[in-house]
């Protein structure tokens, strides 16, 4: 019987087929077999597997038809004799040392489950780097499992970089995943391994990277999935289940399970946004992730925390979604399943949105739907929208103001059509994209148009040169505006800036120009 069983499924493989299967061949440790399943391949996969079983009696072909979802613990228990268990894709590949270091590891600790680090490349560019690693070799006893949950669970997403007891992995309790879970699809892998860990004594973390994971762009975690809503439950009730093993769950796995649903719920939200489907499909496949019992829970959770930043950029960005595809919305039903969304991720939308006129309202007023979560640039942008639509809601001028009062540019403008002149100026100015607004305000003040509201618009060009000590821009700037008080009789105010620049630019032709303009007067 050999020590190690190892495990590989292949399916239209054939240009990382040879690679996978080269790696386990050339080991150090030499006492394995390997099974090799392929997936129905319509490529040369199969092929090139059944050369190296002709050249290797280690290897078992398992030839399968149609890439069927089905376990495979159903294969393991027909072909694999083994005393361990080590699984590679057949897209992946190991180190040479990797099943010498991990069995004796493994085997003389007396473990029931190492891992190792991993390495990724992405296909198809030159992005490589380590994926996950141990921070150290170590050992965790099964009563101490709590304490070390939040480390150990990024190890515990794939059944690959690592090695495990062949006959646990044979007892390990699957039906769930077959009754709730496509198997083979995304989040199989997490649940088969939380099944796992609770039948361990002792993991072993070992601290080098020997396991090599290729990332597809269009691996099967990327693809919208009928199922996958259904995923982040099973796991959440799975880690649930497991730590409640060891009495009440601790804050900080609480916070920690709660933390991989909400960015599970995040994951699902951006394929949908992403997919193909048209608008009205999306509406209802967020209403559904959202409007799930978990998924309100969760999101109520982090609402009523609210203790890291980039949990609320994440709801920020839903709800930005959310408007957007409001904004899209043709029929008064997807409106209202908007407005849904809304009021499930937090509850002060209410005072904003009337499911009477959803439709409507929220056309009128995205900028008021957005301002309970959005960013605010966002929210200025969608006010300043409104604004140019003469969309003008109860309270929008007010909100604007209360935006700008404390960028130090901007606090001092309170003419409101101002703003909605300029409003991308304004816009960028906010975002502190100076020098985009700086080359807008020159280009409108080198036009031979009519330019409105010119005073405030070259007041705001001084103080952002002045600022950015961009003297060339700051002088130009003080020139048209000591012009424009020339041209509309506000002598006193030219006469100030004309004697400023003089200071400066004593020889300076059109300061003296300026200068002769005022002594007219």
């Amino acid at each position: 019987m050999p020590k190690i069983t190892v495990y590989s499924c292949s399916y239209n493989a054939e240009k990382y087929i040879v690679q996978c299967i080269e790696s386990v061949l050339n080991q150090t440790f030499t006492d394995f077999e390997y099974i090799i399943r392929d997936n129905g391949s319509t490529d040369k996969t199969k092929d090139i597997i059944r050369e190296y079983e002709k050249r290797d009696k280690r290897i078992k072909f398992v030839d399968i038809y149609g890439n069927p979802s089905v376990p495979f613990i159903k294969y393991l228990n027909e072909y694999a004799t083994g005393e361990y268990l080590v699984v590679v894709d057949g897209d992946d590949y190991i180190d040479d040392t990797f099943l010498e270091e991990m069995y004796y590891f493994i085997s003389e600790n007396n473990l029931s489950l190492a891992v190792c680090g991993t390495r990724y490349e992405i296909v198809d560019t030159e992005k490589t780097g380590i994926l996950r690693i141990p921070n150290s070799k170590c050992i965790i006893d099964k009563s101490s499992l709590p304490d070390n949950f939040i480390n150990l669970y990024q190890f515990l997403r794939t059944i690959w970089g690592k090695i495990m007891i062949l006959d646990i992995v044979l007892s390990t309790d699957i039906q769930y995943q077959i009754k709730n879970l496509e198997y083979g699809g995304y989040g199989s892998d997490t649940a088969f391994m939380l099944a796992y860990l609770d039948k361990c004594t002792k993991i072993g973390m070992y601290d080098k990277v020997l396991h090599n994971y290729r990332i597809h762009k269009k691996s099967i975690s990327y693809k919208l999935q009928p199922l996958r809503m259904y995923t982040k439950d099973v796991l959440y009730k799975q880690s649930t289940q497991l730590l409640k093993g060891y009495g009440e769950i601790n804050p900080n796995n609480y916070y920690f399970i709660n933390l991989v649903y909400f960015y599970s719920i995040i994951d699902e939200l951006n394929v949908i946004k992403n997919s193909q489907i048209d608008t009205s499909e999306k509406i209802k496949c967020f209403y559904k992730i959202i409007n799930q019992d978990l998924s309100k829970q969760i999101l109520n959770y982090f609402l009523k925390i609210r203790i890291a930043k980039d949990i609320n950029e994440k709801i920020k960005e839903i709800v930005t979604c959310l408007i957007f595809m409001l904004n899209s919305c043709n029929e008064i039903e997807q409106a209202k399943l908007v407005y849904e969304c809304l009021i499930i991720i937090n509850n002060n939308f209410v005072n904003y949105l009337n499911i009477n006129n959803i439709y409507n309202f929220a056309k009128e007023q995205q900028f008021i739907c957005g301002s309970c979560l959005c960013k605010s640039s966002e929210m200025l942008k969608f006010a300043l929208l409104s604004l140019e639509k003469q969309q003008i809601a109860n309270n929008i001028e007010v909100s604007i103001r209360q935006l700008i009062s404390k960028n130090m540019f901007l606090n001092n403008f309170e003419n409101i059509n101002f703003l909605k002149q300029y409003s991308s100026i304004i816009l960028s100015v906010f975002k502190e994209n100076y020098n985009l607004a700086i080359n807008e305000i020159i280009t409108i003040s080198q036009s031979n148009a009519c330019i409105k509201f010119e005073e405030e618009l070259l007041k705001l060009l001084i103080n952002i040169s002045s600022y950015l000590e961009d003297v060339e821009v700051y002088i130009y700037a003080n020139k048209q505006l000591a012009r424009y008080y020339i041209l509309n009789s506000k002598i006193n105010e030219a006469h100030i800036i004309v004697d400023d620049l003089l200071k400066l630019l004593p020889n300076d032709e059109d300061v003296l120009l300026l200068d002769e303009c005022l002594l007219e007067y």
